[in-house]
């Protein structure tokens, strides 16, 4: 029976013939259980789909792809391929039977050539296929990407590039436009700086390496400005909400190279390199590190002169270092009060939010007092407090309670009409507005009997009595204060 079969069917195997395995199952068509019986044996059912399919992928393939010369020369130096004469007269560059051994070794590297990238080609933007490419032609690489020809590397932040199939060495080589510019095919790209990739800080939650920090802050002392400008963007990024990255990056030298930057012509290096010391300087540790580096003057110089972007956010920075004791008097020496002011009085509602925070930790040191209310302050805030639908109001009153420990602070205080102001507080504000604005009426009550009598013209008295009805002892006490002060009055 054996001879039998060995003869009639030969040995039936998975890889069998379809003709084997047909005449196989013939000789074998009365089992209790047909799936069973032949488990261990090819579906030919499944068989003929995939036939169907791989024949269409080469149709397809057929069709679509054309072949430049600089791809002929890239498959001739991956193998000993040469094109048909009879496939090069039709006008294509790979026959079917080259695409059908792609297909049948399951070669992801040779496939993958063959999908579209994103091509710069007389100064047009368009997706090509690699094998496409021209001499001239600029290749947009990603992280992960095979270089697929040999080329130059002219633009981006840094790239990283693996040559272990090359040189047996697994540590990535650092490319650049400078030292070693040249990039040969089939390497893979590990890491690679682009705007497309950072902007707006698309990866930003990313915990960054210690490899890719240390070329971070090579990359800004580096000369050219490219680099200069794809580390800044990058180091914010990652700064932005990873308080682990901040330390880190800090730690790692990148503060003073960032501040040197600040001072950059260049409005994009200024932008960036600005945000990023903003973003390091929301860690407390940092804090006194940015200030001794010297940054307050650089930021300083932002906030006069860089973009309003650049304004805004140089003054929340500047708020950020002046959390530290011992950094309010440098910052109030540097000029920055009137710059904040300004900021207070013309910026964007963020602008405006970080002027006044900042100006309220600042005049906290006696000397910034006098600074602010020469430089206008009282103005702007009188302005704010009157606008009771506006989300500063709070804090506006409060830089006015914590400026009037200056005497010239309470005259322009008057000056500006802020009498009438707080009144109009006290009748309709929050609970917390009202405990504010009695305060700052109380010290101007004690100072002088003229401004007792405004405050009484003001129509104070009525709803001083009201407010003495409720709320808190601390704000009770206070009221029944000022209340003395003005029937003395």
């Amino acid at each position: 029976m054996d001879n039998y079969l060995k003869e009639n069917f030969g040995y039936v195997e998975y890889n069998s013939s379809e003709e084997a395995l047909q005449r196989w199952r013939k000789a074998c068509w009365l089992v209790k259980n047909p799936k069973r019986r032949f488990r261990f044996t090819a579906n030919l059912s499944k068989r003929s789909e995939a036939d169907a399919i791989r024949h269409t992928f080469k149709t397809n393939f057929r069709v679509a792809v054309i072949v430049s010369q600089a791809a002929i020369q890239f498959i001739q130096g991956l193998s000993d391929y040469k094109v048909p004469e009879n496939v090069e007269a039709a006008g294509f560059q790979i026959c079917a039977e080259e695409l059908e051994s792609i297909d049948e070794a399951d070669d992801e590297k040779k496939l993958r050539s063959h999908e579209e990238k994103p091509v710069i080609r007389n100064g047009l933007r368009r997706k090509l296929s690699t094998y496409d490419l021209l001499p001239g032609d600029i290749l947009h690489l990603n992280i992960g990407d095979q270089v697929p020809a040999d080329g130059l590397f002219i633009s981006g932040g840094s790239l990283l590039i693996n040559l272990f199939s090359l040189t047996g060495d697994s540590k990535p080589v650092h490319a650049s436009g400078v030292g070693i510019p040249f990039l040969l095919p089939g390497k893979e790209v590990q890491y690679l700086i682009t705007q497309d990739a950072c902007d707006p800080c698309s990866n930003d939650s990313a915990c960054a390496s210690d490899d890719l920090i240390c070329l971070l802050v090579r990359d800004l002392d580096s000369c050219c400005l490219d680099k200069q400008k794809q580390a800044a963007l990058k180091i914010r990024c990652l700064t932005k909400n990873k308080p682990e990255n901040r330390v880190r990056i800090a730690r790692a030298g990148a503060i003073k190279p960032l501040i040197t930057l600040i001072s950059s012509s260049d409005p994009e290096v200024q932008e960036y390199s600005v945000t990023a010391i903003l973003n390091l300087s929301l860690c407390d540790e940092n804090k006194k590190m940015i200030a001794a580096y010297g940054a307050i003057k650089p930021l300083v110089r932002a906030l006069r002169e860089g973009t309003s972007t650049v304004k805004e956010n140089a003054a929340c920075a500047l708020l950020h270092l002046s959390q530290i004791e011992e950094n309010k008097v440098a910052i109030g020496r540097s000029g920055a009060i009137p710059l904040l002011v300004n900021l207070l009085e013309r910026g964007g509602s963020r602008g405006k939010e970080d002027a006044c925070t900042a100006l309220y930790l600042l005049c906290s040191a006696q000397e910034n007092k006098g600074r602010a209310v020469q430089a206008g302050v009282m103005q702007p805030l009188v302005g704010l407090m009157a606008d009771l639908g506006s989300s500063m109001v709070e804090m506006a009153v409060s830089v006015v309670s914590r400026l009037l420990g200056a005497v010239e602070a309470r005259v322009a205080l008057v000056e500006e009409e802020g009498i009438p102001v707080l009144v109009e507080l006290v009748e309709v504000g929050t609970q917390r507005q009202k405990e504010i604005a009695v305060g700052v009426l109380l010290q101007l009550c004690e100072d002088s009997v003229e401004y007792r009598t405004k405050v009484g013209l003001a129509g104070a008295v009525p709803l001083l009595m009201a407010l003495a009805q409720s709320g808190a002892n601390r704000r009770k006490q206070k009221v029944k204060k000022l209340m003395e002060l003005l029937r003395q009055s």
